[in-house]
């Protein structure tokens, strides 16, 4: 009796339904049909609720760059009132639209998201209007605070992803115009985002994003392992565990070719240690905890381009001396390319055990 229980309270995914269909040796067109009833393989009425959706946030995501883009180019003609009152206006009819139809809908979402894009549009407006020479790091801070109870109650993955890249952007900005400023004006001629690029090339800010996504991530999975349906979302944990693994890798890449940062001071040992440890603790927790093999492939591609990397720096630092002709050169390139062949061959044979592991975990739960 304890053996059934355990097979009741798994969960009807794919995976589980296959093993039992192969345990049963269910015909094709019954698994097939199986698979419908668990709602597993999509229908027709799935896949017209996936339209709307991406249909009502493009069109949304469309709209609030038209209404910015309005204001951006009529700000020489728009009066103060008008400038100050149109964002406001926007964000309180999109309040009351949600207001009407409630938080559950993917329009009232929408609806909340634009909201808080207006929030930003009203304090920028007012910024420009009324010139109070506050950094503008303490824009995304404050419109991040004030939507933050909005992303509370809103559930919804939309609000938390616009929530972190204000918090990122605040981050850069107040590392880059108070910790540490440039030294030089040429990044105006490039525009803002220009600038922000050379930014991410600080080794300092580049951790503390490592840092600031990486423990966003952690929140996230934490709250997800038994929290509600709308926290089951996986394209912003892996949004924001990618942004986290870039930054440290890149520090570490930098590290391995440079060996200092760009203000001339050697790297301190952090970029290796973040990076290693949060690489083997997110492999050991998208593999035990909660399966994610998107996010293991990923930490398996950081690998493969460190240890290529490191492999290219050795090799090319103990013949630099040498004059070979281009046979020698032709032969430590095919030796580099084998080596990285080789480890996409043991990476992906890796993640097929690891697919396999929880294929067999599947077919024999645990009884305990």
């Amino acid at each position: 009796m304890v053996w059934d229980m355990a097979l009741i309270n798994i969960p009807a995914s794919a995976q589980h339904l296959r093993t039992v269909a192969r345990v049963l040796s269910l015909p094709a067109a019954s698994f097939s049909r199986v698979l419908q009833i668990a709602g597993v393989t999509p229908r027709p009425s799935d896949w017209q609720q996936f339209l709307q959706r991406l249909f009502l946030f493009s069109g949304v995501a469309l709209l609030l760059v038209g209404v910015l883009a309005f204001f951006a180019f009529n700000w020489a003609q728009l009066p103060y009132y008008a400038k100050l009152a149109l964002p406001q206006i926007l964000m309180l009819a999109c309040v009351m639209l949600v207001g009407l139809r409630g938080l559950e809908s993917a329009g009232s979402k929408a609806a909340l998201l634009a909201a808080s894009v207006f929030v930003g549009a009203a304090l920028a407006m007012y910024g420009q209007t009324y010139q109070t020479g506050a950094d503008p790091y303490g824009l995304f801070v404050a419109w991040a605070l004030l939507i933050l109870p909005w992303a509370l109650i809103g559930r919804s993955a939309g609000l938390w992803l616009l929530v972190m890249v204000l918090l990122d952007l605040s981050l850069i900005l107040y590392w880059a115009q108070v910790l540490h400023p440039p030294r030089w004006q040429g990044w105006r001629s490039g525009g803002p985002l220009q600038w922000i690029l050379q930014r991410l090339f600080d080794i300092g800010l580049a951790q503390w994003l490592f840092i600031l996504n990486a423990l966003s991530v952690l929140a996230w999975e934490a709250l997800a392992l038994r929290g509600p349906d709308w926290l089951q979302s996986r394209y912003l944990p892996r949004l924001l565990g990618f942004v986290a693994l870039i930054m440290v890798m890149a520090n570490v890449l930098s590290l391995l070719f440079d060996g200092h940062g760009d203000n001339g001071a050697r790297f301190s040992v952090l970029s290796p240690v973040l990076y290693i440890s949060g690489t083997v603790a997110g492999f050991w927790f998208y593999q035990t905890r909660r399966r994610d093999m998107f996010m293991l492939a990923v930490i398996l591609f950081s690998w493969i381009i460190i240890l290529s990397s490191l492999l290219v720096k050795t090799v090319f630092s103990s013949i630099d001396n040498l004059h070979w002709d281009i046979g020698g050169w032709m032969l430590v390139l095919l030796f580099i390319g084998g080596a990285i062949i080789g480890q996409i061959y043991t990476m992906s044979r890796w993640l097929r055990a690891i697919r396999q592991q929880w294929r067999n975990s599947d077919a024999h739960p645990n009884p305990g």
